[in-house]
C-alpha cells in the first residue's frame, strides 16, 4: 500500500473507532446521571435520527462519486454545479424530514407509542422535533464531507469528524453533569453542527475555488445521481430499517426503561460491526478493478472473507472469555445482571452478521447490485419476522433477540447458497462447511460454562474447525496485503 492510502486508511479507522470508544466508556456515567428512563429516551431519539437517514437518497456517496468523476475527466467547472444541485435537493429532503419529525412528535404526544411517563412527555416532544433539524444538518454535512473526500482530503474529513464529535461529547458530559435536560443536549448538537458546517463550507470553497452555495435544481443531474447509486441506497435503507426498527420494537413493546439496557448492548455491537467493516475500506474498489480487468475475483474474495471472519472470530472468542469481569467492574453488578444475556446473544448475532460484509463488497463490485439488494431484502424481512415470532412466543427481549438470531442464520444459509450459485463455488463448502466454526462458537457462548465438560468439547471443535476453514481451506493470501489501489 502506498503511504497516502495507508495514511487515509489509518485516519478512517481512527475516525470510526475513537468517538465510539470514548462514548461507550462513559455509558455508566450517562445512565447514572440521567437515570435509566431518560437515558432510554435519549437513545430512542438517536435511533429516530439514524432511521431518518434513509431519506438522503444516497446523495452523500453519489456526490463523492460524481465529483471524483468530474475531477478525473478534468472537468473542474462541473463540480460547483454538482455540489449546488445536490445541496438544493438535500435542503428539500431536509425540510420533509423536519415536518416528519414534528408529525411523529405530535403522534407520540397523542398516543404515547413508547409508554413515556407524563413527567417526560414534553421533553420527548421537543427532542423529537429537534431531531428533525439535526438530521437536516447531517444531510448537508454529508454533501460537504463527501465532496472533500472526492478531492482526496480524507485526513481533513477524518480529523474534522473526530474533533466535532469529541466536542459534542464533551459538551454533553458538561450538560449532564450540570443536570440539564436532554433538550439542551440536542440544542447543543445543533449549535456545534452549524459551526461545523461553516468550517466545511470554507474547506470546500478552498478546494473548489471561491465556492458559494447557489441553489439550483438540475433534474438531469438528480436523475443521474439516483440511477448510479440506487441499489446501494436501497440496501442501506433495508439495513437501517431493520436494525433501527428492532430498537423501536423493543421501546414500544417493553418501554424505554428496558430499552435503555437493550440499547447499551446493541450500540456497543453496532460500533464493533462498523469497526470490522473499517478494516477493509479498499475491498469494494479492489474487487471492482479485478472485475473490470476480467480477472478472477474468487481468490481475493476468499482472502478478504477469511481476513474479516478471522478478526471477528478471534475478537468475539476473546470477548466471550473476559466480558463478565470487564462489564462487572465497568458498569457494576446491577447493570451487568440486566444486560448479561443480551451480551451473549449479541455476540452470537455478530458472528452471523459478519457474513453479510464480504458478499456486499463482492456483489456490488461485480455489477450485481440487484442480487445484493435481493439478498439484503431477504435477511431484512426474515429478521423482522423472526423478532416478531420470538416476541409472540415469549414476550421478553431475550426471546426477541433469539428470534433475530435464528432468522438471520437461515438468511445467511440462503445468502451463501446464492453466492455459491452465482460464483460457481462449492455449495456444501459455502453453506454447511463455512458455518461450522460459527455454530460451534455460538454454542460455546450460549452454554456460558454451565456444563464445563461439554463447553470444553464444543470449544475444541470450534477452534479446530476455525483453524481448518480459515487457515487451510480458505487461507489469507499475500496479495490481500498488497492493496495499492492507486485511486487518484
Amino acid at each position: 500500500m502506498n503511504s497516502k492510502n495507508l495514511k487515509n486508511s489509518v485516519w478512517s479507522i481512527i475516525d470510526v473507532l475513537l468517538y465510539p470508544t470514548i462514548y461507550i466508556l462513559f455509558t455508566p456515567y450517562f445512565v447514572q446521571h440521567l437515570g435509566v428512563e431518560t437515558y432510554g429516551i435519549w437513545m430512542l431519539i438517536n435511533t429516530l435520527i439514524v432511521l431518518m437517514q434513509i431519506f438522503n437518497f444516497g446523495l452523500g456517496v453519489n456526490t463523492q462519486r460524481s465529483v471524483a468523476i468530474a475531477l478525473g475527466n478534468k472537468n473542474v467547472s462541473l463540480v460547483p454545479k454538482i455540489v449546488s444541485t445536490n445541496l438544493t435537493t438535500t435542503l428539500v429532503i431536509s425540510l420533509i424530514c423536519v415536518i416528519l419529525a414534528v408529525g411523529f412528535a405530535l403522534m407520540q404526544n397523542q398516543f404515547n407509542t413508547f409508554h413515556i411517563s407524563k413527567a417526560k412527555a414534553t421533553v420527548v416532544v421537543f427532542s423529537i422535533c429537534l431531531s428533525g433539524i439535526i438530521v437536516a444538518l447531517k444531510f448537508i454535512e454529508q454533501i460537504f464531507t463527501n465532496t472533500l473526500v472526492a478531492f482526496e482530503r480524507i485526513v481533513l474529513v477524518s480529523v474534522y469528524s473526530s474533533i466535532l464529535r469529541i466536542i459534542m461529547l464533551v459538551v454533553v458530559l458538561l450538560l449532564i453533569y450540570r443536570g440539564n435536560s436532554i433538550v439542551f443536549i440536542f440544542v447543543s448538537n445543533i449549535i456545534v453542527l452549524l459551526v461545523g458546517l461553516g468550517l466545511l463550507h470554507f474547506f470546500v470553497s478552498q478546494s473548489i475555488g471561491k465556492f458559494s452555495v447557489n441553489f439550483s435544481f438540475d433534474r438531469q443531474v438528480i436523475f443521474k445521481e439516483f440511477e448510479t447509486g440506487k441499489w446501494i441506497w436501497f440496501q442501506s435503507i433495508l439495513v437501517v430499517l431493520v436494525f433501527q426498527c428492532n430498537k423501536l420494537l423493543v421501546a414500544h413493546w417493553f418501554g424505554v426503561t428496558q430499552f435503555s439496557y437493550y440499547s447499551i448492548v446493541s450500540t456497543i455491537f453496532n460500533y464493533i460491526h462498523l469497526a470490522i467493516m473499517a478494516l477493509t475500506p479498499w475491498a469494494l474498489p479492489q474487487l471492482t478493478k479485478l472485475y473490470a480487468r476480467n480477472e478472477n475475483t474468487n481468490e481475493y474474495y476468499y482472502s478478504m472473507r477469511s481476513f474479516i471472519h478471522s478478526i471477528s472470530y478471534i475478537g468475539i472468542l476473546f470477548f466471550s472469555l473476559v466480558y463478565k469481569l470487564i462489564f462487572t467492574i465497568w458498569m457494576g453488578e446491577n447493570m451487568m445482571s440486566q444486560i448479561s444475556s443480551y451480551l451473549r446473544f449479541f455476540m452470537v448475532f455478530e458472528l452471523i452478521f459478519v457474513f453479510t460484509i464480504s458478499p456486499f463488497y463482492l456483489l456490488n463490485a461485480i455489477g450485481k447490485g440487484k442480487v445484493a439488494t435481493l439478498n439484503t431484502f431477504i435477511y431484512s424481512i426474515l429478521s423482522i419476522i423472526g423478532m416478531s415470532i420470538g416476541y409472540f412466543i415469549s414476550p421478553n427481549i431475550d426471546s426477541l433477540i433469539l428470534g433475530l438470531i435464528i432468522s438471520f442464520f437461515i438468511s445467511m444459509i440462503i445468502q451463501q447458497t446464492m453466492i455459491a450459485i452465482f460464483q460457481g463455488f462449492n455449495l456444501f463448502s459455502e453453506t454447511v462447511g463455512i458455518m461450522i466454526p460459527t455454530v460451534s462458537l455460538s454454542l460455546f457462548i450460549l452454554l456460558d460454562y454451565q456444563n464445563p465438560i461439554l463447553s470444553v468439547v464444543i470449544g475444541a471443535i470450534s477452534l479446530m474447525s476455525f483453524a481448518y476453514i480459515y487457515f487451510i481451506k480458505f487461507p489469507i493470501h499475500g496479495h490481500l496485503w498488497r492493496f495499492n489501489l492507486n485511486l487518484k
